[in-house]
C-alpha cells in the first residue's frame, strides 16, 4: 500500500501505523494498539487524539473502557478533495484490511469540527425517505459556517426534508428564518423555558446529540431503533407544542 498518499494528507509515519492497524480490527484499547505497534501508552493516546481530531477515528465505551475505531475510510475525500482520485484507489486497499463486523457500536463518540462534520456526513448518507428532525441551538452556523450551506443545498437536491425547532431568541429566529426560505423546510420556536444546551439530530435508526462549546467540541452518535423512536415522539409533541 501507497502510504504516501496519507502523508500527503498530514499524517505522520506513527499516525499512519496506527490507523491502518485500527482498520484490521472492529476497535482496539490504547493499550492494544500501543503493544501491537510496540509504543508507549501515553505515546498511542497522544496519536489517537490527533485522529480524532482529524476526524479520521471515532470511540465507544464499553464496559467503562475506551475502544477506538477506525472511521469511514471516504473521510479522506473530505480532507483533501483535489487528491480524490488518489484517495479513492487507496479506499478499496483499506476496505480490505476491516474485519466484518458483527454489529454495529452502540455509541460513538466524534470531537472537534472534523469529527462534528463526519456525523452531518452520514445523514447524506443514511437518510433515503426519512425525514430530518433537528431541535437546533442555532451555535451550529457559528461555528461551521462554510460547511452548512453546502450541506443544505445537498440535502435539497436530496429531497431530504427537515424540520427544526429552535428556542425563541432573536438570534434563533434569524437564523430560522433564513431555513425556512429553502424548500424542503418547516421551522418553528419553542418558548424560552423549553431552553436546549444541545442540539438533538433525529433521522434514520440514528441519534446524535451535539455539544456546542467554542474550547471543546463533542458529537455523540446512538445507532438503536427504539431511542430513535422513542425521539421521533418526543421531537413531534414537541412540533405540536411549538408555533
Amino acid at each position: 500500500m501507497e502510504t504516501n498518499i496519507l502523508q500527503d494528507l498530514g499524517l505522520n509515519e506513527i499516525e499512519i501505523k496506527v490507523y491502518l492497524e485500527l482498520f484490521k480490527s472492529e476497535s482496539l484499547l490504547a493499550s492494544e494498539i500501543a503493544s501491537r505497534l510496540n509504543l508507549h501508552r501515553t505515546t498511542s493516546y497522544y496519536i489517537l487524539e490527533n485522529l480524532i481530531k482529524k476526524g479520521l477515528v471515532s470511540y465507544v465505551i464499553k464496559a467503562g473502557k475506551k475502544y477506538f475505531i477506525a472511521t469511514n475510510p471516504k473521510k479522506l475525500l473530505e480532507i483533501e478533495k483535489e487528491r480524490e482520485i488518489k484517495i479513492k484507489s487507496l479506499i478499496p486497499e483499506l476496505i480490505k484490511l476491516k474485519q466484518p463486523l458483527e454489529k454495529i457500536p452502540l455509541v460513538e463518540v466524534y470531537e472537534g469540527k472534523e469529527g462534528i462534520k463526519t456525523i452531518w456526513e452520514d445523514i447524506i448518507k443514511s437518510i433515503k425517505n426519512e425525514e430530518l428532525l433537528i431541535l437546533a441551538t442555532g451555535k451550529a452556523p457559528k461555528i461551521l459556517p462554510y460547511y452548512l450551506p453546502n450541506f443544505h443545498n445537498r440535502r435539497i437536491k436530496q429531497n431530504i426534508k427537515l424540520n427544526i425547532i429552535y428556542n425563541d431568541f432573536e438570534e434563533s429566529k434569524k437564523r430560522g428564518k433564513e431555513l425556512a426560505k429553502m424548500k424542503f423546510t418547516k421551522v418553528k420556536y419553542l418558548s424560552k423555558k423549553y431552553f436546549m444546551p444541545s442540539s438533538t439530530l433525529i433521522y434514520d435508526e440514528k441519534i446524535a446529540f451535539m455539544l456546542w462549546n467554542e474550547n471543546k467540541i463533542i458529537g455523540i452518535l446512538i445507532h438503536d431503533k427504539d431511542i430513535n423512536k422513542s425521539f421521533q415522539n418526543y421531537f413531534n409533541l414537541l412540533w405540536k407544542i411549538a408555533k
